[in-house]
């Protein structure tokens, strides 16, 4: 798992995951497509709204290992 703060205060949050039953907000991808993909949740600043929430991921299994974040 992943957390991090984005240039506007935004936390995102990033996991590995088989559940094909999370919710989607604003999808880049809006289902699973493989074994596992990433899941990222984008949260307000007061963490209030969610305003991204998507899988990223291909055929096969994809694992999450970290991440970075531009300011």
């Amino acid at each position: 798992m992943g957390v991090g703060v984005d240039a506007r205060g935004n936390v995102v949050i990033a996991i590995s995951t088989d559940d094909k039953e999370l919710a989607t907000v604003q999808p880049i991808q809006s289902a699973m497509r493989g074994d596992s993909d990433i899941f990222i949740w984008k949260l307000s600043p007061d963490g209030e709204r969610v305003l991204l929430a998507t899988y990223l991921g291909g055929t096969e299994r994809d694992i999450f290992f970290n991440m970075a974040l531009d300011n």
